[in-house]
């Protein structure tokens, strides 16, 4: 075979690898209760150098814990966690559940769920900067706690990404888990809206005492390609039997696309396309206490090999009764070429 005609047939097959090919592996979880403090530890960023930034979404003051996480550069595990500190932004009760930092301009972006808006934080300056994405618009006909739950960047097309946790009420006339993906320039301008269909609910039947349906997280890994971490969370009333199933799926939102009013409720060619990278599920039993939920998840440090690590936090609600914990996992995929 001639050397021209292999390298058309190399990129051919590049051109196939599907996103599954993207998941290399999952690390195991871990906690660090003598390092971080009880927490409802919602959305989570990389700043470099080993430091994120992570916002909990009942703190009694708005703002964001530096947290040090080291990751084995070879294997992609999770080896240690400790706390920096916490900045207020001056806010109170905005319920923060995600947050996202561009490292070329220094900004910190915070997803406020409570007030349906995200604020721009300077970190040199170390204070808001006044500008505020008003979202409130969007979410008219939310019902209940599932607005804004994620955040995230997208440095190449330099675009914010965030998606609604629960759909919207003309949504859920349609049937299924439909939610709204959108994204905006970094001048806030809206640029597109796509329809995002979720995984149907596992549970079934009226036994549960908590029961969370939604979309938690979406983070941003190179070449407008996202992550969907898709997580359900279920408590039954006698408590044990309780767990929670996460699944990442990736999408590559392309030509901008705004939702019509035109669209018959059955037209599947609305949905984006999704691929399921990988799934796990925790637990509560008798013997262990693996359960967390995980609402924080963001693009990590690059290992020795090139691969990429996703890092994620789980929300404990303060470490609920002593039997929840602060856990963190890793997940190591591959760089994306094209």
């Amino acid at each position: 075979m001639k050397i021209k005609s292999l390298i058309i047939l190399l990129a051919m097959v590049a051109q196939t690898v599907s996103a599954q090919s993207l998941f290399m592996k999952e690390c195991r979880q871990r906690h660090f209760p003598k390092e971080i403090p009880p927490g409802n530890y919602s959305g989570i960023t990389y700043l470099g150098h080993n430091d994120y930034a992570v916002v909990s979404d009942k703190s009694e003051e708005d703002g964001f814990f530096i947290f040090n996480i080291t990751v084995d550069s070879i294997s992609g595990e999770i080896k240690d966690v400790r706390n920096r500190g916490f900045h207020g932004i001056g806010t109170r009760h905005g319920d923060l559940e995600g947050i996202a930092f561009d490292s070329s301009s220094g900004l910190l972006y915070l997803c406020s769920e409570a007030k349906s808006r995200i604020v721009e934080y300077d970190m040199k300056k170390k204070k808001p900067t006044g500008r505020t994405l008003d979202l409130t618009p969007y979410y008219i006909g939310m019902e209940g706690n599932g607005g804004m739950e994620s955040l995230c960047l997208d440095k190449e097309n330099r675009l914010l990404w965030t998606i609604n946790e629960k759909p919207l009420r003309q949504d859920a006339t349609e049937g299924g888990y439909i939610l709204r993906l959108k994204s905006f320039d970094m001048d806030f301008r809206n640029t597109a809206t796509y329809m995002y269909r979720m995984d149907a609910s596992v549970a079934s039947g009226n036994d549960g005492y908590t029961h969370v349906v939604g979309v938690s997280e979406v983070a941003a890994i190179g070449k407008g390609t996202l992550v969907i971490l898709e997580r359900e969370f279920y408590v039954p009333k006698i408590k044990v039997g309780a767990y929670c199933i996460c699944k990442l799926y990736s999408v590559r939102p392309t030509e901008p696309y705004n939702i019509r009013n035109d669209h018959p409720a059955n037209d599947d060619t609305r949905f984006l396309e999704k691929e399921k990278l990988t799934e796990w599920k925790t637990t509560l039993s008798l013997l262990g206490r693996s359960i967390a939920n995980y609402e924080g998840m963001c693009m990590g440090s690059e290992l020795e090999n090139g691969n990429m690590t996703l890092i994620l936090v789980a929300d404990s609600q303060n470490q609920f009764k002593g039997v929840l914990k602060d856990w963190f996992k890793s997940v190591v995929f591959s760089p994306i070429y094209n």
